[in-house]
C-alpha cells in the first residue's frame, strides 16, 4: 500500500488547501505511520508492506523541504534508513532534534537513535543500513506488552538546554496523550 504525505499550512483548519504533497511510486512511502520535520527535511517512518509477492521493507524515508512547492511531487527520498543493521522492524513514531533521529520501534519495544549525519553526509538517493548509535529500552516502560508508538522530544522541565528528555506514548495501556518520560543523557 503506497502512502502519501500531505503538507498543510501551520494553523490550518476546516477545508484547508494543502501547500504540497509527496505521493507516487517513486516516493518509497509504504504504510507511512510517523512524521517529523526540521528546518531542512521531512522524516517519515514506513511500516512496510507485503502482498502479491512484493515486499517493501520498514524504513525511515527523508525528503528535502525544498520539494514542497505547492504541487504534488513523486520524488524519491534523498535518503532511506532501512536494512537488518538498522534494527528497524516496526517503526511508528519519529522525532528529531539538532543532532539525532529518534525512531520508536514497536517490535523491539525500543527507541532507536540515529545520528543526523546518516542523512546529511549520505549520497542522495542512497539507502543507509547502519546500526543506531543508541537503543533506549526504557527501564521497564516497554515491558509486559507495551510498545512505543508516538514520540516527542524537548527540554526537561525548567531547562533551556535542548532535547534532554523525550516522551513516548505506549497505546497498549496508556490513554491518549499519556507520556512516559525517559531521561537521555
Amino acid at each position: 500500500y503506497m502512502g502519501s504525505v500531505t503538507v498543510l499550512p501551520l494553523g490550518a483548519a476546516g477545508s484547508a488547501v494543502p501547500t504540497g504533497m509527496i505521493v507516487g511510486a517513486n516516493t518509497g512511502l509504504y504504510v507511512p505511520v510517523g512524521i517529523a520535520v526540521d528546518s531542512n527535511y521531512i522524516y517519515v517512518t514506513n511500516a512496510g508492506w507485503s502482498a502479491y509477492g512484493t515486499t517493501f521493507a520498514p524504513s525511515v524515508t527523508v525528503y528535502p523541504l525544498s520539494d514542497i512547492n505547492g504541487s504534488p511531487v513523486n520524488t524519491a527520498p534523498i535518503v532511506t534508513i532501512s536494512g537488518d543493521a538498522t534494527s528497524i522492524l516496526s517503526p511508528w513514531g519519529i522525532a528529531v532534534d539538532a543532532n539525532y533521529i529518534y525512531v520508536a520501534d514497536g517490535h523491539f519495544r525500543s527507541v532507536n537513535v540515529y545520528p543526523k549525519s546518516y542523512v546529511t553526509s549520505a549520497t542522495p538517493g542512497s539507502t543507509i543500513n547502519l546500526p543506531p548509535t543508541a537503543v533506549i529500552v526504557g527501564s521497564g516502560y516497554f515491558t509486559g506488552g507495551l510498545s512505543p508508538a508516538g514520540i516527542a522530544i524537548g527540554p526537561a522541565a525548567g531547562s533551556s538546554s535542548p532535547a534532554t528528555h523525550f516522551a513516548v506514548n505506549t497505546p497498549a495501556t496508556a490513554t491518549a496523550g499519556t507520556a512516559f518520560n525517559i531521561t537521555v543523557t
